[in-house]
């Protein structure tokens, strides 16, 4: 009975990450350019700034360790990292966790820095 439980769990994981791949392939390009656009946007800010401003095309990331990693007092993943600068270095408003903008800035990011092929 216990090896069919682990079987089907692994199916069933399995079934999700197949799904999961798919729904990515069908959004992903869409949520890279609204990130692109949005890191270029002085609107998520108050002082006229954007992303680009500190970090030219999210380049500035290349060759450093992937989230999470440690920097600015602890731990952080992508998202906190998008925020803390949001909210420190733009002078905005956090975005809430399941804002798409919020999701849009860290797929872009984390294309921006991804070792190259």
């Amino acid at each position: 009975m216990k090896k069919r439980c682990l079987f089907v769990g692994t199916l069933l994981v399995f079934t999700w990450c197949a799904m999961s791949a798919a729904a990515l392939a069908e959004t992903g390009p869409d949520y890279l350019a609204r990130g692109a656009k949005l890191f270029a946007d002085p609107g998520l800010g108050t002082n006229g700034k954007s992303c680009s401003v500190c970090h030219d095309g999210g380049t500035v990331w290349a060759g450093k360790p992937r989230f999470p990693k440690v920097g600015l007092g602890g731990m952080h993943t992508l998202d906190q990292a998008i925020q803390i600068c949001i909210s420190n270095a733009l002078g905005g408003k956090l975005l809430t966790w399941d804002d798409e903008r919020l999701t849009a800035l860290a797929v872009f990011v984390d294309a921006a820095y991804a070792p190259k092929k």
